[in-house]
């Protein structure tokens, strides 16, 4: 469930990107040897087209979503037991108003939340909201064009 605090719909090419990665402490030995920062890689991603209304409310499963670290088992083959299950996860959106992934402007909206294993409903699945709020000056200023 993702909230803008703000409800306009942006430009039609706009899109909202959500990405999920485990909730687990930064793992600086690695991050030293891999150049990653020690946080863990993301096990699921998304793209919607601009969702027209808001809240806009989505699901993300193991069969469409998955990204390839996500997919892998501990042994590092492809299967049921993912080396993340059980773990809480932090997820992320990002309301890009160009929809392309690879920009920041400074009208992007973003969010993050962490979805609790211990808050799961019946199914087993966390569930979480997200409120999209400007990204503050200082990234509106790192984002924008000079002319």
């Amino acid at each position: 469930n993702v909230q803008l605090l703000d409800n306009h719909g942006g430009p039609s090419d706009a899109a909202l990107y959500v990405t999920v990665r485990p909730r687990l402490p930064d793992n600086v030995p690695q991050a030293i040897l891999s150049g990653t920062r020690g946080k863990p890689p993301p096990i699921a991603a998304a793209r919607f087209t601009a969702p027209s209304t808001w809240p806009f409310e989505f699901t993300l499963d193991d069969v469409e979503h998955l990204t390839q670290e996500g997919a892998s088992k501990a042994d590092g083959s492809t299967g049921e037991s993912h080396w993340w299950r059980g773990e809480d996860f932090i997820v992320s959106a990002r309301f890009d108003s160009d929809g392309v992934a690879s920009t920041r402007s400074p009208g992007d909206l973003v969010g993050q939340s962490v979805a609790l294993m211990s808050e799961a409903g019946p199914d087993g699945v966390p569930r979480t909201a997200i409120k999209l709020v400007g990204r503050g000056a200082a990234g509106k200023f790192l984002t924008s064009s000079s002319k």
